[in-house]
């Protein structure tokens, strides 16, 4: 199988498989209990496009340099958004101290170099190793790691809720930006009973300007102005056929803002 392609189902929908790893679950309810916690399970990292699909004529890397995820119920099922997973302060510290060093950094910088994320990672680090803060002839001293990404709760809608992801100090999405198995990301609660069976459902989505495309290259070795002087003409159309082939939602794929689905799944009951 194509490894850009995870074929559609009833429960699954999904493109780039090795850009994105996702399962979604929710605690049974039993009895009389009515609240189940839900865990999302997400990982990024870097993929690789085109080599097993003959039809197209290039290959390619792929990354995301910012998403959403968007967790969806229908009644009779309702989000407690007192349970919504978000940043601790210590985490929210830590974060600080890395716009500060990427601001620091880029501000001296020379015209026309580029900061590292490696230089911005070490400035971090050297910030929060001990960050002191006077308050009442007292001082709070604060020690934390410094996380990998940037997860803000966005309010949806009544049956919706999301987090947007980017990361911290590097330049695309890398690993998974929380442990489902320390906490869950939101609890919902059974509003009244049902002979269907509870419909949760998790969504990852991007703008088409958060997608970095890396090493585009022609299977045949000619030149990319000779097969199309447009690259990003070559990727949009691309990306557009995999939506569609996979039952995803297709916006208008030449706006650098339009919505890009790369993937939908249907929660399983856990154990």
């Amino acid at each position: 199988m194509n490894s850009s392609i995870i074929a559609l189902s009833s429960d699954r929908a999904q493109v780039f498989s090795d850009l994105l790893g996702i399962d979604i679950w929710h605690d049974p309810f039993k009895g009389n209990d009515t609240r189940s916690c839900v865990y999302v399970d997400l990982t990024f990292s870097q993929g690789r496009v085109g080599g097993a699909d003959e039809e197209f004529p290039f290959t390619f890397r792929i990354q995301l340099k910012r998403a959403y995820l968007r967790v969806l119920v229908e009644h009779p099922l309702s989000i407690d958004r007192a349970s919504v997973y978000r940043m601790t302060r210590k985490m929210k510290i830590t974060l600080n101290a890395v716009r500060e060093a990427r601001e620091e950094l880029t501000s001296n910088a020379k015209a026309g170099s580029t900061v590292s994320m490696s230089a911005i990672r070490a400035s971090a680090e050297a910030k929060i190793a001990t960050l002191t803060k006077e308050k009442n002839t007292e001082s709070i001293i604060v020690n934390a790691s410094l996380p990998r990404h940037i997860v803000t709760p966005v309010p949806a809608s009544e049956g919706s809720y999301a987090w947007e992801i980017s990361p911290s100090y590097e330049s695309a999405l890398a690993g998974q930006p929380w442990d489902p198995s320390e906490a869950s990301l939101l609890s919902v609660r059974l509003m009244s009973e049902s002979k269907l069976a509870p419909s949760i459902r998790g969504e990852v989505h991007c703008r088409y300007e958060d997608i970095d495309i890396l090493d585009l290259e022609p299977k045949n070795k000619l030149s990319l102005h000779q097969l199309n002087p447009s690259k990003d003409a070559v990727i949009r159309a691309y990306i557009k056929n995999l939506l569609i082939r996979n039952g995803l939602r297709v916006g208008d794929i030449s706006n650098r803002f339009s919505e890009v689905l790369v993937a939908s799944i249907s929660a399983s009951e856990g154990f």
